[in-house]
């Protein structure tokens, strides 16, 4: 059954050329690499663990909460989002419920007029499915990585203050389990930016040891904001560009499969065969 699902997943890579998401390829050659599929209860091992994904899809989400749920029983679990980091006091009041769901979605990112996918409902609600698990004495818990919003913001490139928080929190809690969820630019370990900036997990291969897959799907949609001709920026459900696939088995199942050869870029892909659209949680 294994070999099957190997070889499937092969002609798959080799259909699709790359990232269906048209964000950023895969860098699959010709030769693609051996992956192997990863039971979701032995993810837990290849912590820390960044999951590049394409924003706006109930899909990451929900796998996320799956893989929490089976890695908080053997170690304690620390979820990190692409949100403000000055979100993080807010985020413990609304866990220890000094705040309410409606004063958490009160910051500014949430409110925001370009809603792209980073403040989905199936964001929200993974942030809920925490709190639910933390009301059952689960040992888990959400840091927010990204620039902050508020008077506090610091100066320098976006990159390399994600960076920085991350990498402060791998050196705290070494002993958790890392789930770090961003998009799929920053979670490629060798990609370098205009005027020479280097991603986000670019940087941290120097200093860190972890593990990076990138999302691919087969077909479905996702939310997104793209630049527009006629106005500042086009946000809505946007479809995947999907290629026939060939060799493609429906009973392949979706999760993690890791690269048994060096790939610099990613060391393997978080597949689904479908995903839809996670509107903005604050419909403005």
């Amino acid at each position: 059954m294994r070999n099957n699902v190997r070889s499937n997943i092969l002609r798959l890579l080799a259909a699709i050329g790359g990232a269906l998401f048209s964000v950023l390829p895969l860098h699959a050659d010709d030769r693609a690499p051996e992956l192997e599929y990863v039971p979701v209860d032995r993810i837990a091992k290849y912590s820390p663990l960044f999951i590049g994904e394409t924003h706006g899809t109930r899909e990451v989400a929900g796998f996320v909460t799956d893989l929490i749920s089976h890695s908080v029983k053997t170690s304690p679990v620390d979820l990190m989002l692409e949100l403000p980091a000055d979100m993080n006091e807010l985020i413990q009041h609304y866990f220890s419920d000094t705040i309410t769901s409606k004063e958490l979605l009160g910051h500014s990112f949430w409110t925001r007029n370009i809603q792209d996918g980073r403040s989905s409902v199936a964001v929200f609600n993974l942030i809920k499915r925490v709190k639910a698990l933390r009301g059952e004495r689960k040992a888990v818990d959400i840091i927010a990585f990204d620039t902050r919003r508020d008077g506090k913001k610091k100066l320098g490139d976006r990159e390399t203050i994600m960076a920085q928080n991350i990498s402060a929190h791998i050196e705290k809690a070494n002993e958790h389990v890392i789930i770090i969820v961003t998009g799929r630019v920053h979670a490629n370990k060798a990609l370098l930016l205009d005027n020479n900036r280097q991603a986000v997990a670019t940087q941290l291969t120097e200093s860190q040891r972890f593990t990076s897959v990138n999302m691919v799907a087969t077909s479905g949609d996702y939310w997104a904001c793209f630049s527009h001709p006629e106005k500042i920026f086009d946000c809505g459900r946007k479809v995947i560009g999907a290629r026939q696939m060939t060799g493609f088995d429906q009973a392949m199942p979706e999760g993690i499969y890791i690269n048994m050869k060096s790939d610099k870029h990613f060391d393997g892909i978080l597949f689904f065969r479908h995903v839809e659209s996670s509107p903005p949680a604050i419909n403005r």
